[in-house]
């Protein structure tokens, strides 16, 4: 709502990203996020602005790349991939936007799991672990409408 106050906001709910829980790489985040926009334009035709965003991880300063577990654990960050599609005639039919990058603990790094270089789980439990990591200065929202 924040980022389109013009707006009427409509939540589509949690629909399913259609990669893995945790994505790895700049391809799967933004693969992530197509997915729930487009999941988003099914669910609500009529709409004219869709949102669809994904979190995931990346390793420092190497777009693009895979994940594996020989790399070292204080080199990951996580970036949010927002794409908006459009139906307004004064706004781009589609924008994908890529969040400020949040470096990722190394003790998160430590416990996560990789099978076939693919982590098991979120980097994270928590709901907003960007709150935590920067002790309340930028909460993910914040991180997501600065983005937009």
């Amino acid at each position: 709502q924040t980022a389109f106050p013009d707006c009427t906001v409509i939540c589509a709910g949690n629909v399913e990203s259609g990669v893995p829980e945790q994505p790895v790489g700049l391809k799967q985040t933004e693969q992530g996020a197509r997915n729930r926009v487009q999941k988003a334009r099914e669910i609500h035709p009529s709409a004219t602005i869709w949102v669809g965003i994904e979190n995931g991880l990346v390793i420092r300063h190497e777009e693009g790349s895979a994940a594996s577990s020989e790399y070292l654990t204080d080199q990951w960050e996580d970036l949010a991939c927002i794409i908006v599609l459009s139906a307004h005639d004064s706004l781009p039919s589609e924008s994908v936007i890529w969040s400020d990058r949040l470096p990722v603990p190394s003790e998160s790094m430590r416990n996560l799991q990789f099978v076939d270089g693919i982590p098991q789980s979120n980097w994270s439990p928590l709901k907003d672990p960007h709150s935590v990591v920067t002790k309340g200065d930028r909460p993910r929202a914040v991180f997501l409408s600065d983005a937009i």
